[in-house]
């Protein structure tokens, strides 16, 4: 990334990623405990919500892959 280590801005960075992990995890077991009665939709609401937040809401883009990380920066 480029960030000089043990730099304020570096410090930041880290803090940015843990958070966006937590709040991924997080949403990721609240779709999977919505009242679905069968596992399957449950794995769907998880699915649909990792193409959500790694394809910028973009359903088209799914066949893409996975977010370029360096998009945030640009």
């Amino acid at each position: 990334m480029g960030l000089e280590q043990g730099s304020y801005v570096a410090y930041c960075f880290d803090e940015a990623v843990i958070y966006f992990g937590m709040t991924v995890d997080s949403e990721l077991q609240e779709a999977g405990q919505k009242q679905s009665k069968e596992d399957r939709r449950a794995q769907m609401a998880r699915e649909r919500y990792l193409d959500r937040v790694l394809n910028d809401g973009n359903e088209k883009s799914a066949t893409k892959g996975f977010a370029d990380p360096a998009a945030m920066f640009g």
